[in-house]
């Protein structure tokens, strides 16, 4: 199909179902809200069990495209012109490339971005920690890990290795799990590492009380293993179809462009 022609089709899929708002579509709403990252992912790979698909299969008889579910996941309160063609070229490039790109939560390129909240002498503070998955392919597991840390308001060591695992569930909780851990940091403390080790000094103000967690505020997700592109996805909570965990910033970017990203947005050298 020429793609003139699927912007029509996509653009008409999108106006018909996802702009509806909770008081028409109670049901509708539920089925098309992305409620976790792993039905961001599911949905990107056409899986078959995804909700949507099998609601639109019941009631209104309808075989939903890859297309049109990579196109139901993107954000478009403030999408404009320029914005719209982008998004059309890359889910042309995603579906009709000959070896189709797919997600996995076992990929190594893919973050979790963590913005928290924190008291530190006396002093309300924000600063955030970004997670990505760890893989042990012996004994078949994976687990999230911190990969690096960005808190302006203290001036730390900056070289950054941090081993101590996090459950692979945690971004169910938006990782609440990192409370659990600046409240007893004596149980996640890195001790492979030297206590001039970003996260441990951090540890150690949390033990000693200089250092108050207060919660994780907000959680963005950032896959850069897709050639030439970078995708952000965040939490949009609003009664509407187009909600939950969707594409907020595609970015075309070449392996140069994926390093910078990394280390101006993931704070990873």
């Amino acid at each position: 199909m020429k793609l003139a022609a699927v912007i029509v089709l996509s653009f008409h899929f999108h106006c018909s179902f996802c702009q509806k708002t909770v008081e028409s579509y109670d049901h509708e709403q539920f089925a098309f809200q992305v409620k976790q990252i792993d039905e961001f992912i599911d949905r990107f790979n056409n899986a078959d069990h995804t909700l949507i698909k099998r609601y639109l299969d019941e009631n209104y008889g309808l075989e939903v495209t890859r297309k049109n579910l990579v196109l139901s996941l993107f954000d478009f309160s403030e999408v404009n012109d320029a914005g719209k063609q982008q998004i059309l070229l890359f889910i042309d490039d995603i579906v009709n490339s000959k070896k189709p790109p797919y997600l996995s939560f076992y990929d190594q390129d893919w973050y979790a971005k963590a913005h928290c909240l924190a008291e530190y002498e006396g002093k309300a503070i924000f600063f955030d920690i970004v997670l990505n998955t760890k893989v042990n392919a012996k004994k078949e597991t994976v687990n999230w890990v911190i990969k690096s840390l960005n808190i302006s308001a203290i001036d730390l060591h900056e070289d950054f290795e941090f081993n101590s695992l996090l459950p692979p569930s945690g971004h169910g909780t938006n990782f609440l799990e990192l409370r659990r851990m600046f409240a007893d940091p004596n149980e996640y403390y890195d001790h492979s590492q030297p206590k001039e080790n970003p996260m441990n000094q951090l540890l150690l103000m949390a033990h000693n009380g200089g250092f108050k967690f207060k919660g994780v505020k907000k959680v963005s997700y950032h896959f850069l293993q897709l050639n030439q592109w970078i995708v952000k996805v965040e939490e949009f909570n609003r009664n509407e179809n187009n909600s939950g965990w969707l594409i907020s910033e595609l970015l075309y970017a070449d392996i140069e462009k994926k390093r910078s990203y990394l280390s101006n947005h993931l704070y990873i050298k």
